[in-house]
C-alpha cells in the first residue's frame, strides 16, 4: 500500500507544480484569447479545459471564487493575487 500511497501523492504533487506553472504564467496579463490560452496549457502538457477547470476548483477552495472566466477571453482575476503580496 506504501508505494501505490507514494505515487498518488508524487501524481498531486506533480499536478500542482504543473498547473501552478501555468497559472503563474498566466498572471502575466489580465486576459488572454482562448488560441494564447490554449498554447500556454499545452506548453505546460496540460488538456486546456481540464487545467482552467483545475485552477479554478483550487482558488474556489481558498477564495471563493474562480481565478479565470470567460471563454474568449479568458479573463484572469489578478486582484485575488494582489491581497496576497500586501
Amino acid at each position: 500500500a506504501r508505494p501505490q500511497r507514494a505515487r498518488l501523492e508524487l501524481s498531486r504533487t506533480m499536478c500542482l507544480v504543473t498547473h501552478g506553472a501555468l497559472l503563474r504564467d498566466l498572471l502575466a496579463q489580465s486576459s488572454w484569447t482562448r488560441d494564447e490560452y490554449e498554447t500556454a496549457a499545452k506548453r505546460h502538457g496540460l488538456f486546456p479545459d481540464g487545467a482552467l477547470e483545475t485552477i479554478n476548483e483550487a482558488a474556489f477552495s481558498h477564495w471563493n471564487a474562480p481565478v479565470l472566466e470567460g471563454d474568449d477571453p479568458i479573463d484572469v482575476a489578478l486582484d485575488l493575487f494582489a491581497e496576497m503580496k500586501s
